[in-house]
C-alpha cells in the first residue's frame, strides 16, 4: 500500500506542476540560461525542461531565503537516493520513484539556489557532478539488489547503468574539447540525466502501482523493465554515436593542423 501512496504522491505532484505551468507558467514565457545551452533529446525538450525549471523556482527562492545554500541541497540528494535504493532493492518500487525524484529534483534545485544566493562557482559543479555520480549509482545498485535473482533483469539494470556513465563521460568529454583551446563542436546526444530521471522515475511509478492490484509480478514490473531498456539501448547508442564524432573531429583538427604547418613551411 506504501507503494501505491508514494507513486499517487509523485504523480499527484507531477499533475499540479503541469497544470500550474499549463495555466501560469507558459504565457509568462520564462527563460533560463542552462536550459538554453540543453541540447534536446529524443524525449525531453526545451519546453518540458523550461516548464520543470519554472515549477521549482518556489522551492529554490524559498530555500534561498531560509539561508540554505547550494551545497546543502546538492548533499540532500545523497540520502534519498540511497533511500531510493534500498527501497528498489526491497522490492518497494513506489517509494524508490518518489525518493529518485526527489534527489533528482536536487540537482535542478541547487543550481537554481546558488543563482538566487550570487554563490555558483566552478568548484560547486565539481561537487554537484560527483554527488550525481554516487546518486545515480546508488539508485541503480538497488535495483540490482532487487533483481540479483534474475539473470536477464539484472544484465538489464547493469546495462542501463552503464549506459548512465557513458553518456555522463561522452559529455564530460564533448564539453572539454568544446570549452578547451581546440573548441570543437561535437553533437548534442540523447538520454542525457534529465531524460534517463523522467524514464526511470516514471517506470517504477508504474510498476508500484500495477503491483498494488495485479496478480503477476512479472506484468506489473513491465513498465520498469521498458524503462531500463529504453535507458540501455538509447544510452549506450548516444554514448557510442558521440564518442565516433568526437574520435572524428580530433582527427579532422589534427588533419587541418598538419595540412597549415606544411603550408607554412
Amino acid at each position: 500500500m506504501i507503494d501505491l501512496l508514494s507513486s499517487m504522491i509523485l504523480l499527484m505532484l507531477l499533475a499540479i506542476g503541469a497544470l500550474a505551468w499549463l495555466s501560469v507558467g507558459r504565457a509568462a514565457r520564462p527563460s533560463y540560461a542552462r536550459v538554453d545551452r540543453l541540447v534536446e533529446g529524443v524525449l525531453l525538450g526545451r519546453g518540458a525542461a523550461t516548464a520543470g525549471y519554472w515549477a521549482l523556482q518556489p522551492i529554490a527562492r524559498g530555500l534561498a531565503r531560509a539561508g540554505v545554500s547550494a551545497d546543502a541541497v546538492t548533499m540532500a540528494s545523497l540520502p534519498l537516493a540511497a533511500t531510493s535504493g534500498v527501497a528498489f532493492a526491497t522490492g518497494h518500487y513506489g517509494g524508490g520513484a518518489l525518493f529518485a525524484a526527489l534527489a533528482f529534483a536536487c540537482d535542478a534545485i541547487d543550481g537554481l539556489v546558488a543563482r538566487a544566493t550570487g554563490t555558483a562557482s566552478e568548484a560547486g559543479e565539481v561537487i554537484d557532478s560527483a554527488v550525481d555520480r554516487a546518486c545515480e549509482s546508488s539508485i541503480y545498485l538497488g535495483l540490482a539488489l532487487g533483481w540479483r535473482d534474475s539473470l536477464p533483469l539484472l544484465a538489464l539494470v547493469l546495462a542501463a547503468s552503464a549506459g548512465a556513465q557513458h553518456v555522463t563521460l561522452a559529455s564530460a568529454k564533448a564539453e572539454v574539447y568544446a570549452r578547451g583551446p581546440l573548441h570543437l563542436a561535437v553533437p548534442g546526444g540523447s538520454m542525457r540525466r534529465p531524460e534517463r530521471a523522467m524514464v526511470l522515475v516514471l517506470g517504477s511509478a508504474a510498476s508500484g502501482v500495477l503491483l498494488c492490484f495485479s496478480t503477476s509480478r512479472a506484468l506489473a514490473l513491465t513498465p520498469l523493465a521498458v524503462a531500463l531498456t529504453g535507458i540501455a539501448v538509447i544510452a549506450n547508442t548516444s554514448a557510442l554515436s558521440r564518442f565516433r564524432s568526437l574520435a572524428a573531429a580530433l582527427r579532422a583538427h589534427k588533419t587541418t593542423t598538419r595540412e597549415v604547418s606544411h603550408a607554412g613551411h
